[in-house]
């Protein structure tokens, strides 16, 4: 009876994080159109991984409370927002583009890998920001030279974050419902349980 009692607070504990991490991811998108895409992507994405720790921290708030007294931090990096889209569409642009026929197709290709490769990195890079910006208190600029010396750095965790993302990105291509509902959220918690255990080091490695 005891471990029957067990697994039905584990389901129900399953169940009760998973139906507020789809509110978070719904209200991820929300909060992304406040800001019309362009000024509110970081500050929807800091909203929401700080949003995931409290709920997996054991907070009991509404999720939509929590994004309303977490969101205020973070209304000031519409720049930094601007700047990271920017960087995503220029390098974009070259991925999705076609490149004059005169250009030999053998060079394309090559063009084309780096500049995936380079879009992949920004991903991973913007990541570092976002988690950085919520959990250290440092300047958009001494985040953005932190998260840039942690990703050549710490090899191993940006290559987990690269193939957690690469996996979000196939599974968005099998269904767009799953993007609305879920990506985010699995984005932010795939974060979580990736840099978690590194936050009091990158701490100590700011401080240098």
């Amino acid at each position: 009876m005891n471990k029957s009692r067990f697994i039905d607070s584990k389901f129900f504990s399953f169940m009760d994080i998973s139906y507020r991490l789809v509110r978070a991811s719904l209200l991820f998108w929300l909060y992304l159109g406040k800001g019309f895409f362009i000024g509110g992507l970081v500050y929807s994405a800091c909203t929401l991984i700080e949003v995931i720790d409290e709920i997996f921290a054991g907070n009991g708030t509404s999720v939509r409370k929590l994004f309303q007294e977490i969101s205020p931090k973070y209304t000031k990096k519409k720049r930094l927002s601007a700047i990271i889209i920017c960087i995503f569409i220029y390098i974009g642009t070259f991925i999705i583009l076609p490149f004059p026929a005169t250009i030999n197709p053998y060079i394309t290709s090559v063009i084309k890998f780096v500049c995936i490769y380079a879009f992949m990195l920004a991903i991973i890079f913007f990541t570092y920001m976002v988690w950085n910006l919520v959990h250290l208190d440092l300047p958009a600029k001494r985040t953005a030279m932190v998260s840039l010396f942690l990703l050549a750095k710490q090899i191993f965790r940006s290559f987990l974050m690269l193939a957690a993302i690469l996996v979000v990105f196939q599974l968005i291509k099998l269904n767009f419902l799953f993007f609305v509902f879920f990506a985010p959220a699995i984005y932010g918690t795939c974060v979580r349980f990736i840099f978690a255990f590194k936050t009091k080091k990158q701490k100590e490695e700011a401080a240098v």
